[in-house]
């Protein structure tokens, strides 16, 4: 589970956009070691993260774009 905050989904549908296409969707996934880099799209405001192949839910760093 990686949700959107409330107010980039907010800001999402103000500008236009459906519900559907204001949620979070994974667009990059890829393993590196012992680690997964993930992309996801957070309603038009996208967000990147580090996390451990075995732990999953575990954020290990936070990438902004």
């Amino acid at each position: 589970m990686w949700p959107t905050d409330p107010e980039k989904i907010s800001s999402c549908l103000e500008k236009g956009q459906s519900e559907t296409d204001c949620r979070n969707y994974v667009k990059v996934l890829l393993p590196y070691n012992n680690q997964l880099f993930v992309c996801g799209t957070h309603a038009f405001s996208p967000k990147c993260s580090w996390r451990e192949v075995r732990k999953r839910t575990t954020i290990q760093r936070v990438q902004e774009s």
